[in-house]
């Protein structure tokens, strides 16, 4: 009998018949149109050309891009607390002690962002979803690219003393709580708005206390 016309083994797996452990459909690790992996200035054009494509339900195998977008907003957040010093103060040079406050401003927010993450897998698996925390972090920190930009955005504009600059900081620090929204109400409880306030007030309330705790 020849090859090609030799039936299948049982319980072969056909080709594209695949999908990861947590059920969700999955995509080549940042294959955009199927042309390959993704580099992260692609990710980033994407991101601004198709958003709804890189937050629909697939897993993309984008949690490096994620980390970076998570990352980068909390080092912008802990510049632009230390920016904002540098631009209200009259005296020359520059203290130690800014430096120290705008870092517990970003670990304000870093440790919050870690929590939320575990905690959206927890109640995912509480209500019987297989969803790995790297779907989160991916998922998550793809809607933080925003933020970071808006954050990114403030910074030379305090420097400049263009007073424009408190709109993009603080539209910034207000879309990571859409972010969280977002991320609870599309992935973790989908459809459940209940849910979805509940996880973005907790976060909020924890970056609070945290603050205030430091």
């Amino acid at each position: 009998m020849s090859e090609e016309h030799r039936p299948d083994e049982p319980g072969a797996e056909q080709p594209g018949s695949g999908k990861d452990h947590d059920d969700r459909p999955t995509d080549a690790a940042g294959a955009g149109d199927g042309v390959g992996p993704m580099s992260y200035p692609q990710y980033l054009a994407a991101l601004y050309q198709r958003p709804d494509e890189l937050l629909d339900d697939t897993a993309r195998g984008l949690k490096l891009f994620g980390l970076i977008n998570m990352t980068a907003l909390v080092v912008l957040i802990a510049l632009s607390s230390f920016v904002q010093r540098i631009a209200l103060t009259t005296t020359s040079g520059v203290r130690f002690s800014w430096l120290v406050n705008g870092i517990k401003f970003g670990v304000s927010f870093a440790i919050p962002i870690a929590i939320v993450l575990f905690a959206f897998q927890w109640y995912a698996k509480r209500q019987g979803r297989n969803d790995t925390l790297d779907f989160y972090i991916e998922k998550f920190g793809t809607a933080m690219a925003l933020p970071a930009v808006l954050v990114a955005i403030a910074i030379p504009l305090n420097l400049l003393g263009i007073t424009m600059h408190s709109w993009f900081r603080g539209s910034g620090l207000f879309f990571i709580y859409i972010g969280v929204f977002l991320t609870s109400y599309l992935f973790v409880a989908p459809q459940r708005l209940k849910v979805a306030v509940v996880f973005t007030l907790a976060f909020y309330f924890a970056y609070r206390l945290i603050w205030l705790l430091m």
